[in-house]
């Protein structure tokens, strides 16, 4: 149980970071094309952090 509440919690942050960046790519000032390409680079790292939390997730499930 105290694994599914971290799993969740971890991942509703990183949804929320994603979505925030995304805004400010979209819609917020970027300074520059440097700034845009930090702001790409910190959302795929997120996305990569997800898929690794639900691959851990997965593999615990499995081994019970």
């Amino acid at each position: 149980m105290e694994t599914l509440y971290f799993y969740e919690k971890s991942l509703k942050m990183i949804r929320k970071r994603q979505e925030d960046i995304r805004e400010t790519i979209c819609y917020g000032p970027v300074n520059d094309f440097e700034s845009f390409k930090e702001l790409r680079a910190k959302l795929q790292e997120l996305v990569i952090i997800e898929q690794e939390l639900k691959d851990l997730l997965e593999r615990e499930e499995k081994n019970g």
